[in-house]
């Protein structure tokens, strides 16, 4: 497990893109703080040295839709281990939900070098933040915030190591019975489950979550009772965003 640590970046991922040809697979790119964190949609993601931000990056000639999927339930996994609790769900397709507020953000992007696609994974996950900006304070939480105690955030980071290496290697092999886990778990893991929302992708209409797909789509119904499903798209839900 290699990591190279950075009091601050503007962006872990962004480093990994202007370097993209001399970090090596699997290298954890570390920041205390970052100036210009990024989510989804161009969306900013607010630092805290208390919080753990990495990004990294892999080779995946298949099954590259089901990425973002495996990352959230690792990084699930990893939370309620090193909680010792269950209380961890996943908003489709890359945010982890604690008490209905959001605790971490994934994205994954694709970048293709001459002849080479990677993708680069970036997660935030609030650890021991305790204070958080009155613009969000409604809609986000932290380990700390949630059960009352210090997390060690090189122990987030080992514990994650472990379980996304053991899943990946599945997924890279293309085992089918991996794959069926990982769309069982965001299941039964699904936040979005019977809510109605509004997806960036259709603004204009209000949809439901019925299910995740076999191929692990979104499923929902809209205002009028017809079914669709959505591979991307940000999820509008008044309660956190």
């Amino acid at each position: 497990m290699k990591i190279i640590t950075f009091d601050s970046l503007p962006s872990t991922s962004t480093y990994i893109r202007q370097n993209i040809n001399t970090i090596e697979d699997g290298c954890y790119i570390v920041a205390k703080t970052q100036s210009c964190g990024r989510g989804r949609s161009g969306n900013s993601w607010l630092s805290s040295k208390d919080n753990l931000m990495f990004s990294f990056k892999i080779k995946l000639d298949n099954n590259q839709s089901l990425i973002t999927l495996l990352v959230g339930v690792c990084v699930k996994n990893t939370l309620n281990k090193i909680t010792k609790s269950n209380n961890f769900l996943i908003k489709w397709p890359n945010d982890i939900i604690l008490n209905n507020k959001k605790v971490c953000g994934i994205l994954c992007e694709y970048v293709k070098k001459a002849s080479q696609s990677n993708i680069i994974i970036g997660i935030g996950i609030n650890v021991n933040q305790m204070d958080f900006d009155e613009t969000i304070e409604s809609k986000a939480t932290s380990l700390k915030k949630a059960y009352n105690q210090d997390f060690d955030n090189n122990k987030i980071l080992e514990c994650f190591d472990k379980c996304f290496n053991e899943e990946f290697d599945k997924l890279k092999n293309n085992n089918e019975l991996a794959i069926q886990n990982i769309i069982n778990e965001v299941r039964a893991n699904n936040y979005l489950l019977n809510k109605t929302f509004v997806i960036s992708n259709d603004i204009n209409n209000k949809y439901k979550c019925i299910g995740i797909t076999d191929e692990g789509l979104l499923e929902c119904i809209d205002e009028n009772g017809q079914i669709k499903t959505f591979n991307s798209g940000e999820i509008s839900l008044s309660s956190i965003y």
